[in-house]
């Protein structure tokens, strides 16, 4: 039944009963306020109902028959077992997947409750909300959110008389189940769903190659997007120009992309999807080096497959030049450094960090000459204390690569 604020009771019918029936029995609650807006809409209920027992049909009676399942619907059996929690989630999201099955009129935790839910899960805080941040989204997506008779929130019903048969007729279209497991497997698999679509962003491509893109994301939107940048929904990078196969040359968004462990993916594979008409294993189209720095290196694919591992977690960077390789602004290199995690000084670093394992690098072209005395003696200071005084171009290749690079090609004389 609905909550103690709905607008009036809903009262699941047996295989014997008719709406009739129904619309004769006491509603279990209701509220003062509300009950000009129940009688008007039990009134328009039952005209739909009269309207439907005087009008031909293939039913051999005037029962309710149940809904038929659609193609979408899953078997019982498998609906049974989607939403149990395994073992190893009984600690970890089971309890949040419980949770927002029970609150799906009002997925939103309060303090206590999320305490609770920290609690029984061993999350932090910022976890839970970034779980039921994206579980709300992808509950969202194309308004394909879970059902449940008892939880779900009606809209209140104003308006005239047609408006009450339509939302009658919302009703009168639902599935209804004896126990939950309906519910809970489609919160399951919607989650499980979206978790599998794509967003792919591109590089390098020509017209045609763009053109051909989105007609084939057009074709099948359930599964993929496109998006024009990258950024946290993004989920692969398709890249051409390949002057040997799966070798690409570097741009941007393949910097982006090997920094937030995307799949970086060989124009071809839209190619081979298309003949095929369906979205194929993309393993074997992923790139696996670039042009400049050379051959096979499985840099895109050791970015992919370490999610966990922070690229310039225990490096402090000291910016001192004003672009790189004139293709990449300040700004652009000191947000691939944090997208790696890296740290950004704000002021030239006269010695390094008391933890031995920090490194501290000085991004910058030839020093040489100096501007002045001073100048020369607080650069060697520097140097001395065991500061690092790279060329720019090192960060690209350890991000390309996905792995600190030696110095020793790099580092600036003077």
């Amino acid at each position: 039944m609905l909550s103690n604020n709905s607008l009036v009771d809903i009262v699941i019918l047996t295989s014997g009963s008719s709406l009739t029936d129904m619309l004769n029995q006491q509603p279990c609650s209701t509220t003062d306020s509300n009950n000009s807006t129940v009688v008007k809409f039990i009134k328009a209920t039952k005209s739909y109902c009269q309207q439907t027992q005087n009008s031909k049909s293939n039913c051999k009676d005037n029962r309710i028959l149940p809904a038929k399942k659609n193609d979408n619907t899953m078997s019982e059996e498998k609906l049974s077992t989607l939403f149990k929690t395994t073992g190893r989630e009984r600690n970890s999201t089971g309890p949040l997947k419980q949770w927002l099955y029970q609150n799906q009129d009002h997925p939103y935790p309060n303090e206590n409750e999320r305490e609770e839910l920290i609690k029984k899960t061993n999350m932090s805080s910022s976890q839970i909300t970034i779980w039921f941040t994206n579980a709300r989204a992808k509950m969202r997506k194309e308004n394909r959110l879970p059902v449940k008779i008892n939880g779900k929130k009606q809209k209140k019903i104003e308006g005239d008389h047609d408006d009450d048969l339509h939302e009658l007729k919302k009703i009168l279209d639902l599935s209804f189940s004896s126990d939950d497991t309906t519910t809970e497997s489609t919160i399951d698999s919607l989650l499980q769903f979206n978790e599998k679509r794509i967003v792919v962003a591109y590089s390098c491509l020509n017209i045609q190659q763009i053109t051909n893109l989105r007609c084939f994301v057009v074709q099948h939107s359930n599964e993929i997007s496109i998006s024009d940048c990258i950024d946290d929904h993004t989920t692969h990078l398709i890249i051409g120009n390949e002057e040997k196969p799966l070798l690409c040359p570097l741009t941007m968004k393949l910097f982006q992309s090997i920094a937030r462990h995307l799949y970086v993916i060989s124009y071809e594979w839209i190619n081979e999807c298309s003949k095929q008409n369906h979205i194929v294993d993309e393993i074997n189209y992923e790139i696996r080096g670039d042009i400049p720095f050379g051959e096979y290196h499985d840099g895109m694919r050791k970015s992919r497959l370490s999610k966990q591992m922070k690229l310039f977690e225990n490096c402090k960077f000291f910016i001192l030049c004003d672009d790189c390789q004139d293709n990449m602004t300040k700004n652009e290199l000191a947000s691939l450094i944090q997208l790696c995690h890296g740290s950004l000084l704000n002021t030239f670093p006269l010695t390094t960090d008391i933890d031995d394992s920090i490194l501290t690098i000085v991004l910058c072209y030839e020093l040489l000459p100096f501007d002045n005395l001073n100048q020369q003696e607080l650069f060697i200071l520097s140097r001395s204390n065991g500061v690092h005084f790279l060329h720019p171009e090192w960060i690209l290749e350890s991000i390309v690569q996905f792995s600190l690079q030696p110095f020793e090609c790099y580092e600036e004389k003077f």
